[in-house]
C-alpha cells in the first residue's frame, strides 16, 4: 500500500501547487479589475487560500500516518480530493 500512499500524497501536493499558481494569478487579476470585480475575486482567493491550507494540513498529517492507517483511511482520502479537487472548478 505504501505506493499508493505516496502516489497520492503526490497527486495532492500537485494540486496544492496549482492552488497556489491559481490564488497568485487571481491575486495578479485583482490589481486591474474593476471595483465590481474585486470583491468576487478576492472571494474566490479567500475560498481558494482556505481549501488550500486544509490540504497542506492534510498532507502533513497523511505523511505522518502508519502505513496501517493509510489502508483505513481510503473513503476519507477520496472525500479529501473531491473537495480539494472541487475548489479550482470555475477559476
Amino acid at each position: 500500500m505504501m505506493a499508493d500512499k505516496h502516489e497520492f500524497l503526490n497527486r495532492v501536493e500537485k494540486q496544492l501547487s496549482e492552488m497556489k499558481d491559481s490564488m497568485k494569478a487571481i491575486r495578479k487579476r485583482m490589481e486591474n479589475a474593476s471595483s465590481d470585480e474585486k470583491p468576487v475575486l478576492a472571494r474566490k482567493a479567500d475560498s481558494l487560500e482556505k481549501r488550500y491550507r486544509f490540504g497542506v494540513e492534510k498532507v502533513q498529517e497523511l505523511t505522518e500516518t502508519s502505513d496501517h492507517v493509510w489502508e483505513g483511511l481510503q473513503d476519507e482520502l477520496e472525500q479529501f480530493w473531491r473537495h480539494l479537487t472541487e475548489s479550482t472548478t470555475g477559476l
